[in-house]
């Protein structure tokens, strides 16, 4: 790798969020000299060339979240983006439905945070359903998200690579990161001067800040989503179906998505694992996941056991596709009678613990030591959100060199 060391900043992962730190560092000071560096030898290896595609409308997350602040804003950037290169795009929309009666109230709350998040949302009445989704089931009433939209991750990374070198940015791969300190960097055991360091290595994000003694009220806990997919001639949704999620966790629920590529997918799981890259049992695994994963659980199991409970309760049966199978059959009932279900490749989301509390982060986290920041917990809707999380990350970076 060969760099000049002035005015040199490093970015440390090419996901989605890294290249778009990247391409709005460039835009901001085209005369810095920004060099992204990734382990694997290309694009979207992990979570960015893994998620589901959902382009989500921002109707989840707290007002107050940084989540909230840039899914609805990420929404129109990323659908822009899309639309500007003619890449494959699916205006989907999206129901949330109960099922049971006792989650209107939290559907009506996931609707008023909706409208407080500033999202394109209705709340509508049981009978209304079968105009949106006709396969659809809701006990009381459901939300109509119009601006929800799926897409192709591995289309939208390489749009977003090729302009971040068409902007003079140099992309690096098969580079190892050994170390990350106040000025510098190691990189295949070389050391490099740096001016500036963004830490966007997703689930080995919170390594290099604990390595700097950051971030330390923080272990990390991986989460496996699984999914199942059939053929939308075997079921032709025409848009997404999820449920009322539990506001206590992270995820979503089982639910329907759409692919551009036609598949219909049920799932994800969210299922604890001990590996950041455990894509398979006991690979990608190694001391410092096994440290952390443990730190993880035993501040659920000490610190908030009830709910370590409800969430093993919830998740593993989902392990088993006939269990997926069953819980989906609750949002779409046509879907118990396919019998052709196939396993999609899994996703690993970098989920941080609060050690002092037990509780499972909700938002993004950004934490700076001198020259270096840290992306922590940049998860779903991460992807989303990329293009203006990435570049409000970009602005707090640059006020290191100023």
């Amino acid at each position: 790798m060969q760099v000049d060391s002035k005015g040199q900043v490093y970015v440390v992962g090419s996901g989605v969020i890294g290249l778009a730190i990247g391409i709005a560092i460039l835009k901001a000071k085209p005369t810095l000299k920004v060099s992204i560096l990734e382990k694997e030898a290309g694009l979207g290896f992990h979570a960015s060339g893994r998620n589901s595609g959902v382009i989500h409308a921002g109707f989840y997350y707290s007002p107050d979240s940084l989540k909230a602040r840039f899914c609805r804003e990420g929404n129109e950037a990323l659908t822009e983006l899309i639309m500007r290169h003619n890449l494959d795009h699916k205006k989907t929309g999206k129901v949330v439905v109960t099922q049971d009666a006792n989650q209107l109230g939290s559907l009506t709350e996931l609707y008023k945070r909706g409208i407080a998040n500033g999202v394109s949302l209705e709340l509508l009445e049981s009978a209304d359903l079968r105009k949106f989704e006709p396969l659809a089931r809701t006990v009381s009433a459901f939300l109509w998200s119009p601006t929800t939209s799926v897409a192709d991750p591995s289309q939208v990374i390489r749009v977003l690579a090729a302009e971040f070198e068409n902007l003079g940015g140099k992309l690096f791969f098969n580079q190892e990161v050994s170390e990350i300190r106040n000025k510098s960097i190691t990189v295949n055991s070389q050391k490099f001067a740096a001016n500036l360091i963004i830490n966007c290595a997703g689930t080995h994000a919170l390594r290099f800040a604990h390595s700097m003694d950051n971030a330390t009220e923080f272990a990390q806990l991986p989460f496996m989503g699984l999914y199942r997919y059939t053929e939308n001639n075997l079921l032709p949704l025409r848009t997404l179906v999820y449920p009322v999620p539990d506001k206590n966790y992270p995820f979503l629920g089982v639910h329907f998505t759409l692919a551009v590529d036609g598949k219909i997918k049920i799932g994800p799981s969210a299922i604890p694992i001990v590996g950041s890259e455990q894509y398979r049992f006991m690979k990608g695994v190694d001391s410092v996941d096994l440290r952390q994963s443990f730190s993880s659980l035993s501040t659920l199991a000490r610190r908030n056991f009830n709910q370590s409970l409800v969430l093993a309760k919830n998740e593993l049966p989902n392990l088993k596709t006939k269990t997926l199978i069953r819980k989906a059959a609750n949002l779409v009932p046509s879907s118990q009678g396919v019998k052709e279900w196939r396993k999609y490749r899994p996703g690993i989301r970098a989920q941080l613990v609060d050690k002092l509390t037990g509780e499972l982060v909700q938002d993004f986290k950004i934490t700076k030591v001198g020259s270096v920041l840290h992306v922590l917990n940049s998860v779903s809707p991460g992807w989303t959100c990329s293009i203006s999380f990435g570049s409000w990350v970009a602005d707090r970076a640059l006020e290191v060199l100023e």
